[in-house]
């Protein structure tokens, strides 16, 4: 008997059983590799992470610029389509206080929620050990994300 790697529940067939991508498969360019992990989940699990998959794949697509192919394609079209999306994204880019480029002139930071940041990462962390160990963590398990303190907002 399967359980979701998240939240523990009994999957049972044409239910509530679902597959999830670890990382989520949203993050690779369009011609992804095959091999991708994937780990049981339910299907309400599965839903109420997939806007958090797409924000963050957004993100760190346009953060990365050019360098993320056709994943960053993809986000700056999600992104610059519409102007909440427009205004969520400018929301968390601030000028940094302390780092400036050649010129002088402050360099922009993005500044990602950190809740958010941190329940898809400790979702990733989980998904992994899942794979890894073919049992779920511990609901009593802590998990720790630090952020570089030289980077918090002033």
């Amino acid at each position: 008997m399967k359980h979701c790697y998240l939240c523990g529940e009994e999957l049972i067939k044409n239910k509530n059983k679902s597959k999830d991508h670890v990382p989520p498969d949203c993050i690779f360019p369009q011609n992804k590799p095959s091999n991708l992990i994937t780990v049981p989940c339910c299907s309400k699990c599965n839903y109420e992470y997939q806007h958090l998959d797409e924000k963050m794949r957004n993100f760190l697509a346009l953060i990365a610029g050019d360098t993320s192919s056709s994943v960053g394609q993809i986000a700056q079209r999600e992104v610059f389509r519409s102007q909440k999306w427009k205004d969520v994204f400018l929301s968390y880019t601030k000028q940094h206080p302390t780092l400036v480029d050649d010129s002088g002139y402050p360099r922009l930071v993005f500044y990602f929620d950190y809740s958010e940041l941190k329940t898809w990462l400790i979702r990733i962390v989980k998904g992994l050990f899942y794979n890894l160990h073919g049992s779920r963590i511990s609901d009593i398990a802590t998990f720790k994300v630090e952020k570089y303190p030289q980077f918090a907002i002033q």
